[in-house]
């Protein structure tokens, strides 16, 4: 904003418009999310039985961001990006697309960035609010979640989203009883070795979207 439109504002008595990545703040809406419309969820993929996945979680996050900024609905093609959803010959080779970064393995990432509503952000650089993709290795084979980072400390960083087994509020439970669900997650270092993680920086309208389908 000039100057002095800033000041004609002050004159006309309007308030100055505030940047509206600064207006949102993406972890209060994940946690919110969290202790309302998801509070009873478990950790699952079948909404009628009260369940959801990282992924249906890291959507209703995303929904809500730009519902709050008069954002179009997110369209089917980032919604299919966030999911990773590949076609058949893609998901056959999943594990040697990961080894190698394919981009289309960086889900909530390669999906803001290239509808115009997010920007890349290296994980060294990654701040509480920013989404995450990453990928880790169990039983020898590459292993996927996402949320969003709820906070860093001591350079690790507690991850919030939906999860199966790392629920922090379950973790005093023996794993067989572990329902999962919304809550804060996971802690470890985003650039540690041994796992491929991708962060992005909700924009939204800042970013100046076209008018084309998200």
């Amino acid at each position: 904003m000039t100057l002095f439109a800033l000041l004609l504002n002050v004159v006309i008595g309007a308030p100055p418009p505030a940047p509206a990545a600064q207006a949102l703040d993406v972890v209060q809406t994940a946690q919110k999310l969290g202790e309302t419309r998801y509070r009873d969820y478990t950790y699952g993929s079948r909404v009628a039985e009260q369940q959801i996945d990282c992924v249906q979680f890291l959507l209703a996050v995303v929904d809500d961001l730009a519902r709050q900024q008069d954002l179009p609905p997110i369209g089917r093609a980032v919604r299919a990006a966030i999911a990773i959803n590949l076609d058949e010959e893609a998901a056959a080779n999943l594990q040697t697309l990961v080894e190698q970064g394919d981009p289309r393995t960086t889900g909530i990432q390669a999906a803001l960035v290239n509808a115009g509503l997010g920007v890349k952000v290296a994980p060294s650089e990654a701040r509480p609010g920013d989404l995450v993709q990453y990928w880790y290795r169990q039983g020898g084979a590459w292993r996927g979640h996402s949320g969003v980072i709820e906070s860093i400390r001591d350079g690790r960083s507690t991850i919030y989203g939906s999860h199966r087994s790392t629920l922090q509020r379950e973790r005093d439970l023996p794993e067989s009883q572990r329902r999962g669900g919304v809550g804060s997650g996971p802690v470890f270092d985003l650039t540690a070795e041994g796992r491929k993680v991708y962060v992005v920086r909700w924009l939204g309208r800042t970013a100046l979207v076209g008018p084309g389908e998200r």
